[in-house]
């Protein structure tokens, strides 16, 4: 019964508010209904649609234009370059909110002379199903020739599960009671996509609910101690599940290929003691951690990421009526290595990734894991 609990626990959560919406004559309304009735895909929720023409500061008649590039990741237009006349105009500040009344917004794209066009002017954005779903991650390219493309549902945003699967080499390779198979998954839900000072900036912008199931070495699954010397590190390094919650604080984005984060969090986890000196007393032991993470994260390349952090945790470890609460502090260093099978737009990837557990005692109980494993994306 407790496993259905965690399970549910994991898989609700709030859902981000979304506002705003965008208006069509019925003529238009018309003309979109036609153009989705004849899409074969039953998965397509609207369009992008490349504008035939756009009025110039300086030049009397309309220009062509040339051709658009966009990258659509997570509900958001990340980076858009738009090729009129041989010039080159990129959004230098904020991603833009794919579903917040785009064909009116008037923020401005620039070239490297500063001069400015305006979003709404270069392409229509429509949605079938106004804000109940949202689209796909997805490269969009449009030109005169092929001026639009469909926007597919997605199945990442608030509906998505990941999965991750991974061992402890240190614990396959050497006799260290490490996990031999660990399980994570989490899903991210957002509680608003508006950044700070247009700069790429979010604070307070999603959170994720999170669960994890360590299959331990039978000889390592149960912690063998006395009531007077339980060592609170030690539950954590062998804890049998946890569950809990991560809050972005702050995140920043150093485009094009960094960022900077911040998340707050809380764990509840669960480890099986044997108490010598009580007949061998087995005791479910609950640990609570409260925790800061400061996370950087770089693409060296369209396949390679690294990731970078340092997290500080408080663990309390909870009161039985076999020994008293303890507290302990810790810090625990995290260099993580990715490759993306597919690419940018796909989320799924292989990863190697170390992480050193470093507490406040003797440093008898610190505690080193060298991961491999693989993250997989699952959509409903």
């Amino acid at each position: 019964m407790m496993k259905k609990y965690l399970i549910l626990l994991l898989l609700f959560g709030w859902i981000g508010i979304i506002l705003g919406q965008t208006g069509f004559s019925e003529e238009q309304k018309a003309q979109i209904t036609e153009i989705l009735k004849t899409a074969q895909n039953n998965e397509v929720i609207g369009y992008v649609k490349l504008k035939p023409k756009i009025k110039m500061t300086g030049i009397q008649d309309s220009c062509v234009i040339d051709s658009v590039r966009m990258f659509i990741n997570e509900g958001m237009i990340e980076n858009i370059e738009v090729f009129i006349k041989g010039e080159y105009f990129v959004n230098q500040r904020g991603p833009i909110p794919i579903l917040y009344n785009f064909n009116n917004r008037k923020d401005s794209l620039r070239n490297k002379n500063n001069k400015a066009i305006i979003y709404g002017d270069v392409v229509d954005v429509f949605f079938k199903k106004k804000f109940s779903v949202l689209p796909d991650n997805q490269n969009v390219f449009l030109n005169q020739g092929s001026p639009m493309q469909n926007l597919t549902k997605s199945g990442n945003i608030n509906t998505m599960v990941n999965l991750v699967v991974y061992s402890d080499l240190l614990g396959v390779l050497g006799d260290d009671p490490n996990a031999l198979v660990h399980i994570e998954a989490n899903a991210k839900f957002f509680i608003h996509r508006k950044n700070f000072n247009n700069r790429f900036i979010y604070i307070f912008s999603s959170f994720q609910p999170n669960f994890s199931y360590n299959k331990l070495d039978s000889k390592f699954e149960k912690i063998t101690t006395s009531s007077n010397s339980i060592e609170p590190m030690e539950l954590l390094r062998r804890n049998n599940y946890t569950v809990g919650l991560d809050l972005s604080l702050f995140k920043w984005d150093l485009r094009p290929n960094n960022a900077l984060e911040l998340y707050g969090s809380y764990q509840f986890v669960g480890s099986k003691l044997i108490i010598e000196d009580l007949d061998n007393i087995q005791v479910n032991s609950v640990s609570h951690l409260k925790c800061f993470e400061a996370v950087f994260r770089s693409k060296l390349a369209n396949n390679f990421g690294i990731d970078l952090s340092v997290k500080k945790i408080w663990q309390r470890v909870r009161k039985t009526e076999y020994y008293e609460s303890i507290n302990q502090n810790m810090v625990s260093f995290r260099g993580s290595l990715f490759f993306f099978p597919q690419g940018t737009v796909n989320s799924d990837k292989i990863f190697l990734r170390f992480i050193n557990y470093v507490g406040k005692t003797d440093g008898s109980h610190d505690f080193s894991q060298f991961q491999f494993g693989f993250s997989k994306t699952l959509k409903f």
